[in-house]
């Protein structure tokens, strides 16, 4: 499953909406050294109730928009 996300670092508040088919997730981390994607992952985790090793960022990692899938069997 695929998981299409707009990414806000640096907000002030971190917060996870829903944009039609895509998540507008705003974190607190900055867009250095990967944090703000870590803390994103999580985040997405959280929202659908999985391990956070079930999720991996496929593309965007240098932009706002970003594509996660979610593995069913996470550690494959």
């Amino acid at each position: 499953m695929y998981i299409r996300v707009k990414a806000f670092p640096d907000a002030k508040k971190e917060h996870v909406e829903v944009d039609g088919e895509r998540l507008r997730i705003f974190v607190r981390e900055p867009a250095q050294d990967n944090r703000a994607n870590k803390r994103i992952a999580e985040l997405v985790a959280q929202y659908h109730g999985i391990p956070v090793d079930a999720v991996r960022l496929i593309s965007g990692h240098h932009g706002p928009n970003k594509l996660f899938s979610i593995y069913k069997n996470p550690g494959m």
